[in-house]
């Protein structure tokens, strides 16, 4: 009986390794044609996510500081939680609330000739520490326009590589990093438009700049590179 049982075992292990070397990407495991598998893509995924969120939130944290700076005590509040929400969970949530105050923010600048409020003084010292920090941000983060790019042109290929009982998961981890990557390339540039006239009003309201300005002219052109070799 024993002997039968053993040789029961052997066939069942032979047919499950033959099974699992035939069918292997059924099961998932399996290794896209760039060699990466799904957890290291995965993986890839969370930094752009995380890289996009710093960005995200340095743009929150000036906007914070120019409504201080106007007297907008309110508004300065909320860009400052959503700052501070989206660094600790970047989530899909987090990310929407996020893109509706830096529209804001972004579409306020486009109406400077509207605006006729002096800078308090509490608000061109949030300004002046906030500014250099948010342009290193950005600085830092330049690369990940390509990676992006790249990242999102590897997904088909990883939902291909990707098992039977892997492709949900897949589908399922990747979807901010998907959004993220569609999104980031565009962003930089945008946001770069955004520090860039925030910066000049706060210059014309008296406020030193100098050394974030500068920081921010040496990676202008890299930024509109990166865009130009995305298109």
């Amino acid at each position: 009986m024993m002997k039968k049982m053993h040789h029961a075992s052997l066939i069942l292990f032979f047919a499950t390794t033959t099974v699992h070397a035939q069918f292997g990407g059924l099961f998932g495991g399996k290794k896209n044609s760039a060699g990466t598998d799904n957890d290291a893509y995965l993986a890839k995924g969370i930094q752009l996510v995380q890289g996009y969120a710093k960005i995200q939130a340095a743009v929150l944290e000036v906007g914070a500081a120019q409504a201080l700076a106007e007297k907008d005590i309110a508004k300065a509040e909320v860009y400052t939680a959503r700052a501070n929400a989206l660094k600790q969970d970047p989530s899909s949530e987090n990310f929407e609330k996020a893109a509706q105050s830096i529209k804001e923010i972004t579409e306020k600048q486009k109406n400077e000739e509207k605006r006729s409020v002096e800078y308090s003084e509490k608000g061109k010292e949030a300004l002046q520490a906030t500014a250099p920090k948010s342009v290193l941000t950005l600085a830092a983060s330049i690369g990940l326009g390509i990676e992006a790019v790249a990242w999102l042109k590897e997904y088909p290929d990883q939902l291909k590589a990707a098992g039977f009982l892997d492709k949900a998961k897949l589908i399922k981890s990747a979807k901010i990093p998907l959004t993220v990557a569609k999104q980031l390339p565009e962003s930089l540039v945008t946001i770069l438009k955004t520090l860039n006239a925030i910066f000049a009003y706060s210059k014309k309201q008296g406020v030193d700049l100098e050394a974030a300005d500068k920081e921010l002219n040496k990676i202008e052109n890299n930024i509109l590179e990166l865009n130009a070799k995305l298109d």
